[in-house]
Formats: C-alpha cells, structure tokens, sequence
C-alpha cells in the first residue's frame, strides 16, 4: 500500500502517456533487431522440428497397433497446437517490433 501510494505521489502514471519520437523509435528498432533475427532463426529450427515430428508421428500411426495409433493422434493435436503458438507468437512479435 504505502509503495501505491508513491507512486500516486510521484505521479508516474502521466510518464507513460507520453508520445515516441521518430528517433526514439528508431533506437527501440535497433535495439530489437538482434531479437528479431533470433526469433526468425527459432522459426526455422522449430520447422525442422516439427516436420521431423510429424514424419515419426505418421511413421508411429501407420505401423503400430491400435493403441499407439491412438497415441499418435494425441501427439499430433499437440505438434499442431504447438505449431500454431510458435508460428503466431513470431508473427504477432514481428507486427508489434517490426
């Protein structure tokens, strides 16, 4: 409650609603490349891994039994779903920081 309270005092709140200059921008830009570079780098190493993941999953579902077939069905919804996040996550930081 008291750190609340000074921050109320300080009026920190009216700090942050205040305008980024083009220059400003440009340095948040700089700054944010190498973590750009980096995400795009994870996309395609999280590709290979899901390719490669979706082949054994295939594998697992055309020669096994029934209950790993079953399995295998789980494992996809989940490296789906996980390729979706993935995807979407770099997509949306590349609209935000791009």
């Amino acid at each position: 409650m008291i750190m609340l309270q000074s921050i109320f005092a300080a009026d920190t709140f009216l700090t942050y609603n205040t305008t980024i200059s083009s220059a400003e921008k440009a340095q948040i830009g700089e700054a944010l490349t190498p973590v750009l570079k980096l995400i795009g780098v994870l996309q395609y190493v999280a590709g290979i891994v899901i390719i490669l993941s979706l082949i054994y999953t295939g594998f697992i579902y055309f020669k096994g039994d029934e209950g790993s077939k079953h399995q295998a069905i789980q494992r996809l919804g989940g490296i789906l779903i996980g390729a979706i996040l993935i995807f979407a996550a770099s997509t949306i930081a590349k609209i935000i920081f791009g």
